[in-house]
């Protein structure tokens, strides 16, 4: 899996399908952006976000978490 930052997008790319759900919360907590993933490439418009640091949390059906730091200039 690889999180692509490239002009106003945010790709995620998976080695398989990915089952799941993405959430996306600012540094303060705030929930900016949820959805559900059913691909092995999605791909989210950020053009509206403001710059600064997002956490992407990647929830699979099977209950396995993670996260990833972003930064948007």
């Amino acid at each position: 899996k690889s999180i692509r930052v490239t002009g106003d997008e945010i790709q995620l790319v998976f080695n398989s399908k990915f089952i799941g759900n993405v959430f996306v919360r600012d540094v303060s907590g705030r929930s900016i952006y949820q959805d559900q993933l059913v691909s092995d490439l999605y791909i989210m418009d950020v053009s509206s976000w403001s710059q600064g640091i997002y956490l992407i949390t990647l929830q699979k059906d099977s209950g396995v978490i993670e996260s990833h730091k972003l930064f948007i200039d």
